[in-house]
């Protein structure tokens, strides 16, 4: 199940953004009657969210040197922005969460491949994943059409909550399994701490 993990977080992930980037402007429109000035004046807002987000979650994410709990959040925002999209009728409602929630909730792919960096992982690994989150953006836009298609235009965002679930389930168990690792490594690397400091001491 451990090697499972980080790519069902990479397709996951994928798919989340692959779902939702190009179904926005389509959403926007036939739930909240938004108008073609207001799309582009929204989707400005909710790409400039999203790059500041980019700019402060992994800075902070970098001083702790905790990458899945970031992710973890991401995944939480993910959950509450898709909630609230299906659930709201209201422009201005839909405009502040996906600017306060959608864009810190695009973060999660890039806490993703930083854990990866952190934990050493090898460059072909990082390879692959990436490969699979490009899968799932090449592959998300049409199943997000069929999805909208047989269902209406609401079913994507519950869709969207769905992998949202996922996430956070994935990104639980990664913490858990990143803890007990380190709890396992612990005393052992203190041990080896002791035993080198012992063999610099100047005995006379």
């Amino acid at each position: 199940m451990k090697r499972l993990l980080v790519p069902s977080a990479a397709l996951l992930w994928g798919l989340q953004i692959a779902f939702l980037s190009p179904a926005l402007a389509l959403i926007l429109v036939t739930l909240y009657d938004a108008s073609t000035a207001q799309v582009g004046w929204i989707l400005t807002v909710y790409n400039a969210s999203g790059f500041v987000a980019s700019l402060l979650v992994p800075s902070y994410a970098d001083r702790r040197e905790d990458y899945l709990r970031p992710m973890l959040a991401c995944g939480v925002l993910t959950l509450v922005l898709a909630l609230v999209l299906a659930f709201t009728t209201s422009l201005p409602v839909a405009v502040v969460a996906l600017v306060v929630v959608g864009g810190p909730a695009g973060v999660g792919s890039s806490m993703l491949y930083a854990h990866l960096r952190h934990s050493g992982a090898k460059p072909a690994d990082i390879v692959n994943t990436r490969a699979i989150v490009s899968v799932a953006w090449i592959a998300g836009p049409p199943v997000a059409t069929l999805i909208i298609g047989a269902f209406g235009n609401r079913a994507i965002l519950l869709a969207i909550g769905a992998i949202a679930v996922l996430i956070i389930v994935t990104t639980v168990v990664m913490i858990f399994q990143w803890s007990a690792a380190h709890d396992h490594d612990g005393p052992a690397q203190d041990a080896e701490d002791e035993h080198l400091a012992l063999r610099t001491v100047p005995w006379s």
